[in-house]
């Protein structure tokens, strides 16, 4: 039977897994959606790339912040705006109508 502090550091350890985990899942996920970014949105293959790079990009700044905000504020409630701020950039992205891009076109 393990104790109770064993159980405590391999349920962390999984924790830990499932966040190491999940950036190459959302990346992966981006590059899988992207023939039908581009087939609704009528984007160019430059406009794909760059989502691809304005999602690393985003995720770097907000990885850094995110540890600092976690260093200065009580670590029990950030995640939990987080998931808020997440959501809610998720769902403006879903409902998406065109790419921002695509005013600067020239059509012809």
């Amino acid at each position: 039977m393990q104790t109770t502090s064993a159980t405590r550091r391999w349920s962390a350890f999984a924790v830990l897994l499932v966040g190491a985990f999940l950036p190459p899942l959302d990346f992966f996920i981006v590059n899988v959606a992207l023939p039908s970014i581009q087939s609704s949105l009528h984007t160019s293959v430059a406009e794909l790339q760059l989502v691809i790079s304005g999602y690393a990009s985003a995720y770097a700044v907000f990885l850094i912040t995110g540890g600092r905000l976690g260093d200065l504020f009580r670590r029990r409630n950030l995640p939990m705006w987080h998931q808020l701020l997440r959501t809610d950039s998720v769902m403006f992205s879903a409902f998406s109508w065109s790419s921002p891009f695509i005013c600067n076109r020239q059509s012809g």
